[in-house]
């Protein structure tokens, strides 16, 4: 998406959907709201190799999401 890059995890693409599903699960219970476009997501804050990073998905329920999205901290958008 050029107007809105990230990276992103796939459900489907993924090894171990158990896994996935685990850690879309640990965003949520741990993670805070944040609003983009006036819809609420569960945004969780975490350092990967030295690197931070957000990460949100899609649903706010582990079994129904497809996809967990993720940006560099810099390319968070200004909360009103």
């Amino acid at each position: 998406m050029a107007q809105n890059p990230h990276c992103y995890f796939s459900r489907k693409k993924s090894k171990k959907p158990e896994m996935y599903e685990r850690v879309v699960g640990f965003v949520i219970e741990n993670g805070y709201t944040q609003h983009y476009s006036g819809h609420p997501y569960t945004v969780l804050d975490v350092e990967l190799n030295g690197t931070k990073w957000f990460l949100w998905g899609m649903t706010d329920d582990p079994k129904q999401s497809a996809v967990l999205n993720l940006k560099p901290v810099s390319m968070k958008p200004e909360q009103p």
